[in-house]
């Protein structure tokens, strides 16, 4: 492009001279003769240079040139004068005079002169161009530098405030950076420990296996995590810390490690504590006697407790794994698969009243409670079961109306053995009278007859007697009493209860047994529950049924006791259950019929009281006997129990 420069002259032939010169020199020119012109053709043209002659005023005019510098500052300027006003041009050289030529000049000193003025320009425009972009690139340089140090002040605030402790090492293993976590879980300051070898301020890192695995990543790299390291605090209290080691790299080179330090005590503590809870929680599910179950959403058993172990039948193992259908009867199968789907539905069902099925396929009535599982989040992912077994309840419920039957029965037959006992009464004397009168006619046969019937008869009053005495109620009464009398009894009653028909009694007695001092009622109530046991274990009312009587003197304490053994020839009980067959309410429903499992709890309590011991032996398929041993004493304390 064609540099464009503004003569300033006044003299038409000394512009048109000068201006041949440069446009021949393929400079583009522009001339203005008065000041007025040239401050219009500075700011409408633009020119590359300004050559201005003396014969336009100007010399004289120094704010004019200062006015033209300011607003044009990328002009070169060039003054043409002579001789005379060469010492002012001097005087102006400090207000932007970049050149001058003095009068005469030729035309090699004009093109040199607007050559070096132009390149001049040319200079003083990339030096203001660079100096531009060096003011720019230090604005840059400031930004990035205040940027930077914003940066780092985060980051060291980040590093001082977090609630880890971090620090760095050397290659030399010594402690370069400490923050103020560390600060705190160690209570060395940080001006204690920078420059300080770790292991000196850490003594517990100087274990073998610890300072082996530090040094291995400050020499070889890698990541590596210490494991749960424990120390003393400032405030000698025991804490746990999670001690993770990486290395610091530079180049490739290692220069150091990083190491960050959790406090995880509380975190411990806590896991601890939940750990200790779930298993209270998991040990009060596992050993509750109702059956706890939990199922997927496709009705799979995910969980089963021992109280659904006892109920059911199943081990966990059989259990788990399977379908809720194996504890349902198929008759109920749509009912109980409608039941999951309400469930599901509506959220829960309390206290259902069910029929279940156990292992062997026996019903079992439960009430039952379905309610939903759920994660933190709100989402079914299950279904929680808990039932109970009604079982002992129905048969206590049955029991007891059997109970009450039984007592109205009781007050009926007591109320006709009163009736009963009068006609008895004129049979007998009536019985009497006749067995004088034929005595002394001499029908002996006929005498033979009416004493059966006298003997009978009599037979008939006792028993009627005995049954008005074993049902009335009455407190505790103690007295003498033969134990064998007491046997004999008690078979009578339980022959009432359960007729024994073909069991073959066999009685072993100690004809010299002494009495003792006993409630004989409730000692009786012990032995009939006993022989009606017996007599139950004998199927199809085959077996024998054996009492034993006796007594010994006890060498330790040279007490007199009476030995008395019941023993049958039944079914026998498993060894599982001989520990638990006196417990409250134990029964297994199988050898001796359904029961409430009071029988033998109530035995127990009557020896007991009488101040004896009952114990048993078992063979499955063989018999069993039961050993009851009673001291003879004169004074006992009647048990509450009994009242």
């Amino acid at each position: 492009m064609r540099e464009k420069i503004l003569i300033a002259e006044s003299n038409p032939r000394f512009l048109g001279k000068l201006s041949t010169i440069l446009i021949q020199n393929n400079y583009q020119v522009i001339a203005a003769s008065k000041p007025n012109e040239i401050l219009d053709r500075l700011r409408e043209d633009s020119p590359d240079l300004l050559m201005w002659s003396y014969s336009v005023p100007c010399l004289d005019n120094p704010d004019l040139l200062r006015e033209i510098r300011q607003n044009h500052e990328n002009i070169s300027i060039v003054f043409l004068v002579n001789q005379e006003n060469e010492a002012k041009l001097r005087d102006l050289s400090g207000d932007g005079v970049d050149d001058y030529l003095v009068e005469p000049f030729d035309d090699l000193q004009v093109l040199t002169t607007v050559s070096n003025a132009l390149k001049f320009r040319q200079i003083k425009l990339r030096n203001k161009m660079i100096c531009q972009e060096l003011v720019n690139a230090n604005q840059r340089l400031s930004i990035k530098t205040r940027q930077f140090q914003e940066l780092v002040d985060f980051h060291n605030s980040i590093l001082e405030n977090i609630n880890v402790g971090i620090f760095t090492i050397d290659s030399r293993f010594k402690v370069t950076s400490w923050n103020k976590k560390i600060q705190e879980l160690t209570g060395i300051c940080r001006e204690d420990a920078v420059d300080k070898n770790i292991f000196s301020l850490i003594p517990v890192l100087r274990e073998d296996n610890l300072h082996q695995r530090i040094s291995q990543v400050v020499q070889h790299g890698g990541t590596t995590e210490l494991g749960h390291i424990y120390s003393l605090n400032p405030q000698g209290e025991q804490v746990c810390c999670a001690y993770k080691i990486s290395p610091i790299r530079k180049s490739g080179e290692i220069l150091g490690a990083v190491f960050l330090v959790d406090d995880i005590t509380q975190k411990i503590n806590l896991q601890q504590e939940l750990n200790k809870t779930q298993r209270y929680l998991s040990h009060l599910v596992e050993n509750s006697t109702d059956a706890i179950i939990s199922f997927d959403l496709d009705g799979v058993i995910v969980t089963w407790n021992q109280g659904a172990e006892a109920i059911y039948g199943y081990s966990d193992r059989e259990a788990i794994g399977r379908k809720w259908d194996i504890l349902v009867p198929a008759h109920l199968h749509d009912q109980v698969a409608h039941l999951f789907k309400w469930v599901k539905e509506s959220g829960s069902v309390k206290n259902l009243e069910l029929s279940m099925i156990n292992r062997k396929g026996k019903e079992i009535p439960v009430t039952m409670s379905l309610s939903l599982i759920k994660d933190p989040h709100g989402n079914i992912f299950g279904l929680s079961c808990i039932s109970r077994d009604q079982s002992e309840k129905r048969d206590l419920q049955n029991q007891l109306i059997h109970t009450q039957k039984m007592a109205s029965l009781g007050k009926m037959a007591a109320g006709m053995a009163h009736d009963i006992n009068n006609p008895l009464s004129s049979i007998l004397a009536y019985a009497e009278l006749l067995v004088n009168k034929t005595e002394k006619i001499g029908f002996t046969e006929l005498t033979e007859h009416l004493l059966q019937v006298e003997e009978d008869v009599g037979r008939i009053s006792s028993m009627i007697r005995k049954m008005i005495w074993y049902s009335k109620p009455s407190p505790p009464q103690l007295g003498q009493a033969n134990i064998n009398e007491l046997l004999d009894r008690a078979v009578e009653f339980a022959n009432f209860q359960t007729p024994l028909r073909g069991i073959k009694v066999v009685r072993q007695y100690d004809q010299n047994l002494p009495e003792t001092l006993v409630d004989a009622k409730a000692l009786v109530q012990a032995f009939v529950n006993l022989i009606t046991n017996a007599v139950k274990a004998m199927p199809n009312n085959e077996g024998t049924l054996t009492l034993t009587t006796s007594h010994r003197t006890k060498m330790i304490h040279g007490v007199d006791e009476i030995l008395i053994m019941i023993a049958d020839t039944g079914i026998g009980i498993p060894e599982e259950n001989l520990g638990k067959i006196f417990q409250y309410c134990f029964t297994t429903g199988e050898s001796t019929g359904k029961g409430n499992g009071l029988g033998l709890y109530v035995v127990r309590a009557i020896v007991e009281e009488s101040g004896g011991k009952i114990s048993v032996q078992s063979k499955v398929n063989e018999g069993t006997t039961f050993t009851i041993t009673l001291p003879i004493k004169t004074d006992v304390k009647p048990n509450p129990f009994l009242q």
